[in-house]
């Protein structure tokens, strides 16, 4: 993710932009953007071996997975054990619901939310690049707009429209262990661990 900051040099752009392209297997990124895109998405199955484990699984988007994790943080506040040191003859188990409704309330959409942001950011930068550069199928393919070329806020608008994937959200994951899959639900894996991915038959 882009951080704002001060004007960029033309060697701290292109430096940039060669870590980003760095990251990580273009063919993976590539399949992760078709099938975890922000308009058009399937779910994918997919097989991998991540740190030399065995992982497959259908590819989500990061809006389900975050989803998952906002619902999954509303049941643990639902349950905690909360402890409120209050004034003496204070009904502790009344602040402690009012703290866990709190809970609740603040993390029932939190993670979705900053899907959601980014999202509305990567959208905007495409939307200025393409008001600037017009569409990419009319750029020259020999000679495409340079990143030196670009000003400063364009230049981060490349960035964000073209980073790629550096994570994937896997559903209906399973693990193999000890000689047999085990389910595991819902789990997000970086990229830079998988060795190894392949499309299963079955």
């Amino acid at each position: 993710m882009i951080s704002p900051r001060s004007p960029l040099s033309n060697e701290a752009r292109r430096l940039e932009a060669i870590q980003q392209r760095l990251e990580g297997d273009a063919f993976l990124q590539g399949l992760v953007g078709i099938a975890a895109g922000g308009e058009i998405y399937f779910d994918l199955p997919i097989a991998m071996v991540v740190d030399g484990t065995m992982l497959r699984g259908r590819i989500a988007r990061p809006e389900f997975f975050a989803g998952q994790v906002d619902d999954r943080l509303v049941q643990i506040a639902n349950t905690a054990n909360i402890k409120v040191h209050g004034p003496e003859g204070s009904d502790q188990q009344e602040h402690a619901g009012q703290i866990r409704e709190v809970l609740s309330k603040s993390l029932s959409a939190a993670f979705r939310d900053m899907v959601a942001a980014y999202r509305k950011r990567e959208k905007e930068a495409r939307d200025n690049l393409e008001r600037a550069l017009g569409t990419n199928d009319t750029w020259d393919p020999v000679h495409p707009p340079s990143i030196d070329d670009l000003s400063d806020k364009l230049a981060k608008d490349l960035l964000i429209a073209t980073a790629p994937f550096t994570t994937l959200a896997l559903e209906q994951a399973e693990i193999y262990v000890g000689g047999s899959w085990q389910a595991l639900g819902v789990v997000r894996v970086a990229l830079a661990h998988i060795g190894a991915w392949w499309l299963p038959t079955a």
